[in-house]
């Protein structure tokens, strides 16, 4: 019993004593600082006011791509052989018939060289044979044994005549007729050899000739094909470039149309792009893109050129190209990523304003504009919305001023207290 009335006494000391403290500290305030709790309360609710203005904005869809050459190039050997020489490496830029590696070429031609002594003595031969030709029916010692026997022939043909009128007339022999007539024959028979010699003599000395004319021609084919792999043995860049890959070093055994080295065209690229389908209704061929390129610290514009006309049938993607051959892009590197954000809609001087200033209630949409300290309730109309920016299309001007936050607290009519100004 004792205990509760203890237990008792102290709970009133203490009730006792934060009373007499909350007086303590009410009695210390002045009458100023009351003052000015009360002023505040007159302010009305505070908010943040911005001045309502016409800007520009851009929607847009964003994906990264990739920059590569429109035209690249692929060198590959048209022969086999060791690398004796190299001149370039990879990222080394290259001119438009340059010659980047040279290949042995020392075994075809040691063979041209052989082969060009054959073919001299083989047009000595020609031009001994040839002459021998050309003279064969002037020079040839057969023609005067030939022209000897056809007087005598001729002189035998008439002295058969003869003796053959007086054996009808019976004033010769038979045997003296028959024997003229056998001489005749005779020379007449070694006349037909010795004509058929000259001209077998005349053709074995122009087949002779043909036979090396064909022989110097197959070696002269020989040898153009080895000037041909001689020079296929100098790899040449037929386009200027940067090279991308390189393939083989030298010493190394390179493979007959297998790469050499892959070249890429660095004044004609362009960039491709993977989009979603349903992002590819948004853009035509001419759409604005704009490019930032990985190591180029300006944002380059360019627009869409192609649109592949077929889409992934697995993941629905499609491929997009921006060509930038009007660009100068300096030494920048075949493969770079690129951000490229495709401008899809574009309005210039319209009245936009900041979402955080608009105020929902149930379909209608409101912005609190601030008159002398007033807001006043304004329903508004929104176009285009891109992340925090809206355009309205009615129930604002240029110029009037509206509450940017403590929409919660506004209501038509409400007086306000603004903290600050500040235009958009």
């Amino acid at each position: 019993m004792k205990n509760k009335k203890y237990y008792g006494l102290i709970v009133a000391v203490l009730i006792l004593a934060v009373f007499i403290g909350f007086k303590v500290i009410s009695a210390g305030k002045t009458p100023d600082v009351l003052a000015t709790q009360e002023n505040q309360l007159d302010l009305g609710i505070p908010t943040e006011v911005v001045t309502v203005n016409r800007d520009s904005m851009v929607e847009g869809i964003s994906y990264i791509g990739t920059l590569e050459s429109r035209n690249t190039l692929v060198l590959s050997p048209k022969v086999g052989a060791q690398v004796t020489f190299l001149n370039i490496e990879e990222g080394s830029l290259v001119k438009e018939g340059d010659i980047v590696a040279r290949l042995d070429d020392r075994q075809w031609v040691a063979k041209m060289e052989t082969l060009q002594k054959k073919i001299e003595t083989l047009q000595v031969n020609y031009s001994y044979v040839g002459q021998e030709v050309d003279n064969y029916f002037i020079t040839n010692p057969i023609l005067k044994k030939i022209d000897t026997l056809e007087l005598n022939l001729s002189y035998l043909n008439d002295q058969e005549n003869k003796f053959r009128m007086l054996l009808e007339q019976g004033a010769v022999a038979e045997g003296d007729y028959d024997k003229v007539k056998h001489e005749r024959d005779v020379l007449k028979a070694q006349l037909e050899e010795l004509n058929a010699t000259f001209a077998e003599g005349y053709k074995k000395l122009v087949s002779q000739r043909d036979t090396l004319a064909a022989q110097m021609d197959e070696l002269q084919g020989n040898v153009n094909e080895l000037a041909i792999s001689i020079q296929d043995a100098r790899i040449i860049a037929s386009r200027a470039g940067k090279v991308r890959m390189l393939y083989y070093d030298i010493g190394d055994m390179a493979l007959a149309g297998k790469p050499f080295a892959i070249i890429d065209d660095t004044e004609n690229l362009t960039v491709k792009v993977n989009i979603s389908e349903q992002d590819l209704n948004k853009i035509e061929i001419g759409t604005r893109a704009l490019l930032n390129i990985t190591g180029i610290s300006e944002k380059r514009e360019t627009s869409i050129t192609r649109i592949m006309p077929r889409l992934n049938g697995s993941t629905r993607i499609g491929e997009v190209q921006m060509d930038l051959n009007a660009l100068n892009l300096g030494n920048i590197v075949v493969g770079t990523s690129v951000q490229v954000d495709f401008v899809v809609q574009e309005i210039q001087d319209e009245i936009i304003i900041s979402k955080r200033a608009i105020k929902s209630l149930k379909d209608k949409e409101f912005v609190y504009i601030i008159e002398n300290n007033i807001a006043r309730e304004q329903e508004i109309t929104k176009g285009l919305v891109v992340g925090d920016k809206v355009q309205v299309l009615e129930g604002l001007a240029t110029g009037e001023e509206i509450a940017m936050n403590n929409l919660t607290k506004l209501y038509d009519g409400a007086k306000v207290h603004v903290l600050k100004g500040e235009d958009i």
